[in-house]
């Protein structure tokens, strides 16, 4: 297949499947490896981004790791001298140094700024497969040992599991040695709560829209259409300052997820959110004309063009190399890779319709405040498809000024609010369990639920952690380090003290101030009935009595809010976990 650059063929070295193709420049190439987020889980979250880090430590390298392909790339004269080194590391992964490479994800990790499409991810997809990136922390990087982060990507940095990619003919010299092993299948996208069109309240000062598309020129046609579409409706509307962005990320050999987002300048919720998903309802009811190009794109855009996307000479090719990688051992499938041509040539406008009404039906939005009624066809998306867990009920320190209730049973827990609302995560569908010496436990469930236990906020606290210690099997907990004593909640009060009975000396004091008020009014009455005084004389004591009764109930009040505790413990910060 010809590309801009030359034509586009594969072969194999030492068992591994090679895409090459002559390009311009120095020579480019890399490895992409099948494997990703979307095959961890919450207790090994990060494990694959610390191998493959390690493993192309002083290499010159960048280590990309996306849902379902990890991808690393190099550039220079020594590329196939660079290349052979990662293949041996990664069949053998050097142990040497691992705990630096983990101080430095640390680091990156607490720089990284909250993102839209992690909010997508985790509404959609849960805290399991393409939802695991989305995890508090990548625990399997900080806690897995050495030899089980070996092991990870011994087990699938295999000859069938990999493919390599150069811009130029591999040179005799490139060796990748990599063991046998079984190709590992891409996990399939399984939303944890139905699908769309939904919606939910999403992070401030942008609006998004994550759905399944077909991969390939289909799928980027689309995101070409919505892109160019949002941003017509908002130059109409004078809204400056809000340019679509768009991410597609082949996540099968036949899917691709799409996300569209909209930065929205003050005030602006309203326009910017009725333009994304108008284009989205509108690109799904399109399907007439014989071709896309021209139509709804910018000439030459695709997914690696156009303003809010680098240029990439080299996009078609790993495009090529990913097909190939995702397809399995399919000797056609280079043949068939979409992006080594213009993405919108040839791509009938009904199948880039039929595409957006799929995206549509499945799609998930995130709206900010302030954007008003969300009209149909989107409807919000549902918090909690659980059923509540309530054989053994407790009750926070704090009641009834916190008005929460617990309840669990063998099943798992439920965390109550009023109205009669719950958060519930069975243990069948947890994603794991947060474990702190002092005795915290922050139960994730697998639809994304969090119920968040601080043992000192509870009456019988102790006894529900000693519940979910022995309830949760052991395989899902995550042992945190300890926080210091300032981050521990504490209650203002004992348990079971109740704040509306005040202490004795109190209560005596506005019995006492009752009694002065009532004999004052009694004799305040008779002096009137008995010798006529004036209404002066009359003014005057009520207005004493209502002194005497305003400094009573001031009195009342102040010790009723010392005794109810107003001052909120210190939770810790939102952030770490």
């Amino acid at each position: 297949m010809s590309s801009p650059g030359g034509p586009v063929g594969a072969t194999e070295v030492d068992g591994v499947r090679v895409v090459a193709s002559s390009r311009p420049g120095p020579l480019r190439g890399g490895l992409l490896l099948r494997v990703g987020t979307a095959d961890e889980t919450v207790p090994t979250a990060g494990v694959t981004r610390l191998a493959v880090r390690r493993a192309a430590r002083d290499l010159a390298a960048d280590v990309e790791v996306g849902q379902v392909v990890t991808r690393v790339r190099m550039s220079g004269d020594d590329v196939p001298a660079r290349l052979s080194a990662l293949a041996g590391r990664l069949a053998a992964l050097p142990l040497d140094g691992l705990d630096d490479v983990r101080a430095a994800l640390a680091a990156e990790r607490a720089g990284r700024p909250a993102d839209v499409r992690d909010a997508l991810l985790r509404r959609r997809f849960g805290l399991v497969a393409h939802g695991v990136a989305t995890a508090p922390d990548e625990y399997g990087a900080e806690r897995l040992a050495a030899a089980e982060v070996a092991g990870w990507v011994a087990r699938r940095a295999v000859r069938a599991g990999v493919v390599a990619w150069l811009t130029g003919p591999p040179p005799p010299g490139l060796r990748l040695a990599l063991p046998e092993g079984p190709r590992r299948s891409a996990p399939q996208p399984a939303p944890r709560l139905g699908s769309g069109p939904t919606w939910f309240r999403g992070p401030r000062g942008v609006v998004g829209v994550l759905g399944v598309v077909p991969a390939g020129a289909v799928g980027a046609a689309l995101a070409d259409r919505l892109r160019a579409a949002v941003r017509a409706d908002l130059a109409r509307q004078g809204v400056g300052g809000a340019v679509p962005a768009t991410t597609l990320e082949q996540i099968t050999a036949d899917e691709a997820l799409l996300t569209v987002t909209v930065p929205v300048p003050d005030g602006a919720q309203k326009v910017v959110t009725a333009a994304l998903l108008g284009a989205v309802e509108r690109a799904a009811g399109e399907g007439a004309g014989d071709a896309v190009a021209g139509d709804a794109a910018e000439p030459g855009a695709g997914p690696d063009a156009g303003p809010d996307v680098d240029a990439d000479p080299d996009a078609g090719l790993v495009r090529a190399a990913e097909a190939l990688l995702l397809a399995g051992p399919d000797p056609d499938a280079v043949a068939r890779i979409a992006g080594t041509a213009p993405p919108a040539a040839g791509v009938a406008a009904a199948q880039v319709g039929t595409a957006a009404l799929s995206y549509l039906l499945g799609a998930l939005a995130a709206v900010p405040f302030g954007s008003g009624e969300i009209p149909a066809p989107w409807l919000p998306e549902p918090s909690s498809r659980q059923e509540p867990f309530s054989q053994r009920w407790f009750r926070p320190v704090e009641a009834p000024d916190d008005p929460r209730q617990l309840s669990l049973d063998a099943g798992g827990i439920s965390l109550w609010t009023p109205p009669g609302t719950h958060v519930t995560v069975p243990v069948a569908a947890t994603a794991a369990v947060l474990r702190w010496p002092d005795g915290r436990r922050l139960l994730l469930g697998e639809d994304g639920a969090e119920v968040d236990v601080e043992p000192t906020m509870w009456v019988g606290g102790a006894a529900v952690v000693e519940a979910v210690d022995a309830t949760w099997p052991a395989s899902l907990v995550v042992d945190r380090p300890a926080r210091p004593a300032s981050d521990v909640p504490q209650p203002d009060r004992a348990p079971g003290e109740d704040p509306r009975l005040l202490p004795v000396t109190a209560t005596q004091g506005f019995r006492r101030m009752a009694l002065v008020a009532a004999v004052c009014c009694l004799g305040c009455v008779g002096v009137t009935v008995v010798f006529g005084a004036g209404q002066e004389l009359f003014g005057a004591l009520m207005v004493s009595i209502c002194a005497v009764t305003m400094s009573s109930s001031t009195f009342r009040s102040i010790n009723v809010r010392q005794g109810m505790g107003l001052r909120r413990p210190n939770p810790g910060p939102p952030g770490r976990r």
